[in-house]
């Protein structure tokens, strides 16, 4: 059985992207990422769990106040390492609000929000990727887990589930649940990646910075050995 794990970074009411990105793997490598990555957030969090949240880490707040940026590349660091132990797939999607903005008042209500419009990208990613399991073939179907959303997961169910029933790659689509990141510690590594992602755009030319400038985060950690997002 295959599971894919899916975190979003940026709100299209107070930011230019809106993202969503995550992994795909094995159920059987994903149980075994959950068990480390819960003994390496202990590790990092001198004995408490930490929850990891890269926007937060990376401007040192929340659980991360009072940490330096030597500690910050270390948790990088060993989180990059335990990553590159697995074979997993990275996934994403990303709409800028801008762009969004101006499609015809037809298309947006279609859409309802950038955020759906980001989850059928990467559900159609999930859908297209040929991936071998431990467990089965290429046709194994896919149960997503998606960072629990109050504004958009019920919504989100019946989107996934309209996609799931009338896309080509449907039967591929298995089931979706929305949880905490906090207890489903796999969505932490989901959040990362959305996070990427959406930085990933900004460094694209989108905002101010130079384009095609990868952050260090992403130099010899999951681009390397993983699918870029959007399948190029």
């Amino acid at each position: 059985m295959l599971a894919a794990y899916l975190g979003e970074s940026g709100h299209s009411g107070d930011s230019r992207i809106v993202a969503m990105g995550g992994f795909l793997g094995n159920a059987i490598d994903w149980e075994e990422l959950g068990k480390r990555w819960r003994e390496l957030m202990r590790h990092h969090g001198n004995g408490k769990d930490l929850v990891f949240h890269m926007s937060h880490l990376e401007s040192l707040i929340g659980e991360f106040v009072g940490w330096d940026e030597a500690r910050k590349r270390a948790l990088l660091s060993d989180v990059f390492t335990l990553l590159q132990d697995f074979f997993l797939i990275a996934i994403g999607g990303v709409v800028v609000v801008e762009h969004y903005d101006v499609l015809p008042d037809i298309a947006q209500r279609a859409f309802g929000d950038p955020w759906f419009l980001c989850m059928q990208m990467c559900l159609g990613e999930i859908g297209s990727v040929q991936m071998l399991s431990k467990q089965g073939g290429l046709n194994d179907s896919v149960a997503v887990f998606c960072d629990r959303q109050m504004e958009f997961s019920g919504r989100g169910t019946d989107c996934f589930n309209y996609i799931a029933a009338h896309s080509s790659f449907g039967k591929r689509l298995g089931s979706i649940t929305f949880a905490s990141k906090d207890i489903l510690v796999q969505l932490q590594t989901a959040d990362l990646v959305a996070y990427e992602v959406k930085k990933y755009t900004l460094f694209d030319g989108i905002g101010d910075r130079p384009p095609k400038v990868l952050r260090y985060q992403l130099v010899n950690s999951i681009w390397p050995k993983a699918k870029a997002p959007g399948g190029d």
